[in-house]
């Protein structure tokens, strides 16, 4: 999920909304996409709590076409899931 401070880097986003890099790159651009902070030249934050904010107010769902009340545990699982995956 994040690293403790409640921000997920680019990918971690991309998985929380669906959206692939480019079209998150492109929202960041025209300032459509949910609120992120910059961390020198290239770093790039989101903050998990901003993200799932932006997703409701847009009516956000994910590719499953799921999105409801436990949208952060979904997103844990995913991301563990995807962990694990990694880990194997």
């Amino acid at each position: 999920m994040s690293d403790g401070t409640g921000l997920m880097d680019c990918q971690q986003a991309c998985m929380l909304t669906g959206l692939s890099y480019t079209t998150l790159a492109h929202m960041r651009h025209n300032g459509t996409g949910p609120k992120y902070v910059r961390s020198g030249a290239a770093r790039i934050y989101y903050s998990q709590k901003a993200v799932i904010d932006w997703m409701a107010e847009e009516n956000r769902f994910y590719a499953d076409g799921s999105f409801g009340p436990d949208v952060k545990a979904t997103y844990d699982n995913r991301f563990n899931d995807a962990a694990d995956k990694a880990a194997e």
